[in-house]
């Protein structure tokens, strides 16, 4: 990274920003700095990104220029175990903006790209594995995130991996255009180069550059000016890893090379499809929960009972839910609810994630324990849906019939209303917002 713009520089560490006490420089470049800074709140070290927003024509200060509370509220909820966590983002006057995240310390994946001090590479398909596994959760909530490489991927210090840098990938989905300004030139796939429009399969490209450079220590692409840049990715076919390191085994080279595709057909047609290929050839395991069996009345109550929806509910309300609702299991990517559809029902989110959008853009994630569509209740009529609900993970919905909760108890009616209250009033008037902020 290059040295801290002097404005930054010549300020004395530690100093004070908000209620932070930023320590030291993590990192800096042409438009924000990176330092460590102490939370006295939650007694923790976090790490800030500091956008300066006199540089306009930049994403990240387009990035600043947007609602900024609305888009800490999304952010906030993009919850993945390899995804960098933002924890708050903060408008301080008129020059300052800021980005409050989750703290990595162990460094990038930056240092693994030279030569002798590669990973073996098993350790590289595990890491590379975890990185498509962020992305495909990514891809399910409707991202895409636009500037793979090496620098924004950290290292924890027990040697696990997040993925880093969001915003932009946010503030293009939030902006409805592909902002193929964004990224890093030896990173990026034809398709951005070019400016076409981006789906998933871009950063598949980009990570498969990452993944070359892992096992090998070189670049696939490489050029002194762009055009030398451009020609070789538009034109020329790398040489395969276990060419210049022969311990890596031929299946990568056949794995590397389809997600190298020039063109994105030749990659792989989604991200399950990458991932299954990469542990046909690791020691990686996929994440695995233990399944709930819905049969079971008893474990159907528990799901009931852990979940933050029916924390007003009594144990015999409880059973009353057992009765009049259906436990659907679900899996990434199935629409939950349909944008044009006629209500009749509502669903509790008790696993998984959701994601909520309009006319095919992000507005909101749903987490576990909210609930979907109940707007066709409160308002005692079929409503034409405005909204589509899609998982992001797999999970288990709790599915009720308007007309079942009407007839149920009066006291399991009243916790529902109560319920719906408290929820509606935080979760869509924010929705409201975030459509509002699209026109």
């Amino acid at each position: 990274m290059s040295s801290a713009p002097p404005e930054t520089a010549e300020l004395p560490l530690p100093r004070k920003l908000g209620k932070f006490t930023l320590t030291r420089v993590l990192g800096s470049g042409s438009t924000s700095t990176v330092y460590l800074a102490e939370d006295p709140f939650h007694q923790r070290e976090v790490a800030i990104k500091v956008i300066q927003k006199k540089v306009t024509d930049d994403p990240e200060s387009r990035l600043a220029d947007m609602s900024l509370q609305m888009e800490a509220a999304l952010l906030g909820k993009i919850d993945h175990p390899h995804i960098v966590k933002v924890y708050d983002v903060v408008e301080e006057g008129d020059d300052e903006h800021y980005v409050v995240m989750e703290y990595v310390g162990g460094g990038t994946m930056e240092r693994h790209c030279a030569r002798g001090m590669l990973l073996s590479y098993e350790a590289v398909v595990d890491t590379i594995f975890k990185c498509a596994k962020a992305l495909e959760y990514m891809n399910g909530v409707g991202l895409i995130h636009r500037d793979i490489k090496p620098a924004n991927m950290l290292v924890t210090p027990n040697n696990d991996i997040r993925l880093s840098d969001l915003g932009a990938s946010l503030m293009a989905a939030r902006a409805g255009q592909s902002d193929a300004g964004v990224g890093t030139p030896f990173y990026m796939s034809p398709e951005q180069l070019l400016s076409h429009p981006l789906d998933f399969r871009s950063d598949m490209f980009s990570l498969g550059i990452v993944f070359y450079e892992l096992l090998t220590g070189e670049k696939p692409f490489d050029g002194s000016s762009m055009p030398t840049l451009m020609h070789q990715v538009f034109a020329v076919t790398p040489q395969a890893p276990s060419q210049i390191r022969p311990s890596v085994p031929r299946a990568l080279d056949e794995i590397v090379a389809r997600m190298l595709g020039k063109l994105p057909s030749e990659r792989f047609p989604s991200w399950r499809e990458c991932l299954d290929a990469l542990l046909s050839v690791s020691t990686a395991t996929a994440d695995h929960i233990q399944p709930v069996n819905l049969s079971s009345a008893s474990e159907r109550f528990n799901l009931l009972r852990e979940s933050a929806f029916f924390k007003l509910f009594s144990d015999e309300d409880l059973w009353h839910v057992l009765e009049i609702g259906t436990f659907e299991p679900v899996y990434q990517g199935d629409v939950l609810i349909n944008e044009g559809d006629n209500g009749g029902f509502f669903l509790v989110l008790l696993t998984g994630q959701a994601r909520i959008s309009k006319h095919g853009r992000l507005i909101d994630l749903v987490p576990a324990g909210m609930s979907m569509g109940e707007i066709s209740y409160v308002l005692e009529g079929r409503v034409t849906r405005n909204t589509t609900c899609v998982a992001v993970t797999d999970g288990i919905v709790l599915r009720i019939e308007d007309e079942a909760l009407r007839e149920a108890p009066e006291a399991c009616r009243s916790r529902f209303e109560k319920t719906f209250l408290q929820t509606m009033a935080s979760w869509l008037v924010d929705a409201d917002k975030r459509v509002g902020a699209m026109h």
